[in-house]
């Protein structure tokens, strides 16, 4: 089990996986925070990017708080911030290349973040102890 991970854009193209209709669920335990951040393969560095633009990638959802950040690539960036929740649960929506207007790879990384919880369940004379641990589906 780990506390971060990567969806791509290359498998939204491929699945279906984190577009509109079937976006990304990623939730960590109540108490933790995620921290999101765009790797772009369509930045614009040698140039220094493009200033004020913006070719929208797709869309970071945080249902809790109704906060919806656009992913913008092209720019002069190739990593980004793009949120650090507020809760403990977001959506990724991912435009497919095809309705984009620059058809490049990109990757979102999300992780955990101030893992303080901790889950103990215990069966018999066993125990489980769970940190860090993040659901993440294709809804």
């Amino acid at each position: 089990m780990s506390n971060d991970g990567y969806v791509s854009s290359h498998v939204t193209d491929e699945t279906g996986c984190g577009s509109t209709r079937a976006p990304w669920v990623i939730e960590a335990f109540p108490g933790q925070r995620l921290n999101v951040t765009m790797l772009d393969f369509g930045a614009d560095i040698v140039n220094g990017g493009r200033p004020g633009s913006c070719d929208v990638y797709g869309h970071v959802v945080e249902p809790d708080t109704a906060v919806n950040i656009t992913l913008c690539g092209g720019r002069n960036e190739r990593f980004s911030r793009v949120l650090l929740t507020k809760g403990s649960k977001i959506k990724i929506h991912i435009i497919p290349s095809d309705q984009r207007v620059r058809q490049v790879p990109f990757l979102i990384r999300y992780q955990s973040k101030y893992a303080c919880m901790l889950d103990v369940r215990s069966d018999l004379n066993s125990h489980i102890l769970y940190l860090h641990v993040l659901s993440v589906k294709c809804v």
